[in-house]
C-alpha cells in the first residue's frame, strides 16, 4: 500500500537544517531512481492508481458521520496518546479503529461509483479539452506530481472538486440531456447588458437578420438555382483553398449566452460545432473564419451535422477591416432541411445558390481577406458542420 520507508529516514546530523536534509533526501532521491527505473515507475503507478482508484481517505472516514459519541472516542484518543506517549487504551483504539473501518468501508463503496465515472467523464471530455482545460489541466497536473513524487489518499480532497465538474456535465447529459439545469437561463447583469449591446451595436457586418422573401422557395427552383451555378462556375476557373495550411479560429457571435463554439480538424477537411443554451431569446450564432484570397466565386463542399438543430447558415467574405463584402445566407425551415451529405454549393456574388439568399451589401469581394461559415443554432440544440473543400475563382477569370 506504499507508505513511509524506515530505511531511508536519515538521523538528524549536528548542526543540521531541514533545508540541508531537503538537498540530501532529494539527491538520494534521484540518485535511486537512475540506478531502478523500472521500480520507480511501477511505484508511480500504483501511486497513480491509489489517487484515482477505490482506496478510502482514512482521515475523512473519521469524521464522515460526525457524532457526539465519535467525536468523544477520537478526542479521547488523541488526548491519551499525547498524555502517555501514545499508549492509549487498547480497548479505546480498538473503538476508534471500528469507527474509522466502518466508515471507510462507505467511502471505498462510494468510490467504486466514482472512480469508474470521473474516469469515463475525463474520456468523454477530450472533444472538448479546450473547454475543461481550466478545470482537468490543474486537477491533472496536481495528480501527476503525486504521482511522480509522494502521495497521501487525503491529497485526494484538492483534486476530486475539480474532477467533479465533467463528472456533473458526464450525468447531466446522461440524465437531462442538458448541462444547463437552471429553471430559468442565467442573466447577465445590467452593467454586462450594456456593455454587450454597446459592442453589438459597433461591430462592422452586424448579425441582425434581413428580410427575406415572404414566400419560401420551392425544392425545384432551389435544384434549377444549384444548376445554374454550377453553369456558370463552368466557364471560371478556380483554385484550391488550403485548409490543411489554414488556422482555423472558432468565432462566437451569439447573445449571451451560448455553452460552447469549436473548430477542430476532421479529416481533411474542418468541423465547426456549436452548443446552444436554453435561453428561447438569444440569437445564437457561432461558426469559423480562416484566411481567403479576394474571389469572383466561391466553389464549396459542405456537409451539416444536426441539419434539425439548425435556424440559419451564413457564407460571408470580409475585409481586412472586418466589414461585409459579399454574404449569403440560409434560413433553415422543416422544408428545407441542409443535408447530412456532401453538397457542392457554387456562390457568386449579388446571386443565390440552392437555399442561399444573397445578402444586400456592398458587392466588394475584391476586398476579401477572411471567409466565414456561421450557423445560428436553435435553443438547448448541437449542431454544426463540416467544410470539406473550398474553393474560389480569383478576380483576374473574369
Amino acid at each position: 500500500m506504499g507508505g513511509f520507508c524506515a530505511e531511508a529516514a536519515w538521523p538528524v546530523q549536528p548542526g543540521d537544517t531541514e533545508q540541508g536534509r531537503d538537498i540530501r533526501y532529494r539527491r538520494a532521491a534521484r540518485a535511486w531512481i537512475v540506478r531502478h527505473p523500472g521500480r520507480y515507475l511501477a511505484l508511480s503507478a500504483i501511486r497513480a492508481y491509489r489517487l484515482l482508484g477505490v482506496e478510502p481517505d482514512t482521515w475523512a472516514a473519521k469524521y464522515l458521520w460526525p457524532t457526539a459519541a465519535n467525536d468523544r472516542v477520537f478526542a479521547m484518543v488523541y488526548a491519551e496518546d499525547a498524555m502517555t506517549g501514545g499508549n492509549a487504551p487498547e480497548n479505546l483504539r480498538a473503538r476508534a479503529g471500528e469507527i474509522e473501518m466502518r466508515h471507510a468501508l462507505i467511502l471505498k463503496r462510494l468510490r467504486y461509483l466514482l472512480a469508474p465515472l470521473i474516469l469515463i467523464a475525463l474520456v468523454v471530455s477530450l472533444p472538448w479539452w479546450r473547454d475543461y482545460a481550466v478545470v482537468t489541466f490543474p486537477a491533472l497536473s496536481y495528480l501527476a506530481g503525486l504521482s511522480l513524487t509522494y502521495a497521501e489518499i487525503r491529497f485526494r480532497e484538492l483534486s476530486d472538486p475539480l474532477l467533479f465538474i465533467p463528472l456533473a456535465g458526464l450525468l447531466a447529459m446522461v440524465v437531462f440531456r442538458s448541462t444547463e439545469l437552471a429553471r430559468e437561463p442565467l442573466r447577465p447583469s445590467r452593467a454586462l447588458a450594456i456593455v454587450i449591446r454597446t459592442l453589438t451595436a459597433l461591430s462592422p457586418g452586424s448579425y441582425a437578420r434581413d428580410d427575406l422573401p415572404s414566400a419560401p422557395i420551392s425544392r425545384e427552383e432551389a435544384e434549377a438555382r444549384l444548376k445554374e451555378r454550377a453553369k456558370e462556375a463552368a466557364d471560371l476557373s478556380f483554385s484550391l483553398i488550403d485548409l490543411a495550411a489554414a488556422d482555423p479560429q472558432a468565432v462566437t457571435l451569439w447573445n449571451y449566452p451560448t455553452w460552447s463554439v469549436s473548430a477542430s480538424r476532421f479529416h481533411e477537411g474542418i468541423r465547426c460545432l456549436v452548443q446552444a443554451s436554453s435561453d428561447l431569446s438569444a440569437e445564437q450564432y457561432g461558426g469559423l473564419t480562416l484566411p481567403a484570397p479576394p474571389f469572383r466565386a466561391l466553389r464549396l463542399i459542405l456537409r451539416f451535422v444536426n441539419p434539425g438543430g439548425l435556424r440559419e447558415v451564413r457564407v460571408e467574405g470580409r475585409d481586412p477591416e472586418g466589414a461585409v463584402c459579399a454574404a449569403w445566407r440560409w434560413e433553415v425551415v422543416a422544408d428545407n432541411l441542409p443535408p447530412v451529405a456532401r453538397q457542392h454549393y457554387v456562390l457568386v456574388p449579388g446571386k443565390p445558390c440552392w437555399y442561399f439568399e444573397p445578402v444586400a451589401g456592398e458587392g466588394r469581394p475584391e476586398r476579401v481577406a477572411e471567409l466565414r461559415v456561421v450557423v445560428q443554432v436553435v435553443s438547448s440544440a448541437r449542431a454544426g458542420f463540416v467544410l470539406h473543400r473550398a474553393e474560389f475563382s480569383p478576380p483576374a477569370a473574369l
